[in-house]
């Protein structure tokens, strides 16, 4: 996060190697690369959410955590997103840092705005790993299909 440009090549670098992943998991298994969801924490969330919102036309969704979820899309993308179903779930502690919280708030009211399904929860503690209860919450609302 030091600078803008380091993180934009940062994203670039994980935009093309989750590209080559799934390439070559098509390729050696009987993968759907249609209906991928990426989570993670903190900056690994950070990613999650970037990568997510570059590639909505392979990715559905993502767990965030701890995260500020700052990078923002084409409106395009965004739409793509909301077409195909694409669900988010962030979350934050309720003592989190306030650059952080207030991204993470953001995001979840982006979404909001275009009617893409997502949940927000905060929980106890500061810039935290969530408990196991609310992983098992994410991910069912994440791959859940209606």
């Amino acid at each position: 996060y030091r600078t803008g440009d380091d993180w934009t090549r940062t994203i670039a670098r994980y935009d093309a190697q989750l590209r080559a992943d799934l390439a070559a998991l098509a390729r050696v298994r009987r993968v759907d690369t249609t209906r991928v969801v990426l989570a993670g924490f903190s900056m690994g969330g950070d990613l999650a959410w970037a990568l997510a919102l570059r590639n909505p036309q392979l990715v559905r969704g993502a767990v965030v955590v701890s995260s500020r979820a700052s990078y923002r899309a084409r409106l395009t993308d965004m739409r793509t997103l909301a077409a195909n179903g694409a669900r988010f779930f962030l979350t934050i502690g309720g003592a989190e840092d306030a650059t952080r919280r207030a991204g993470a708030l953001s995001a979840a009211r982006l979404l909001d705005s275009l009617q893409i399904p997502n949940r927000f929860r905060e929980i106890p503690g500061g810039h935290t790993r969530a408990p196991a209860e609310i992983w098992n919450e994410a991910l069912a609302f994440v791959l859940r299909r209606d």
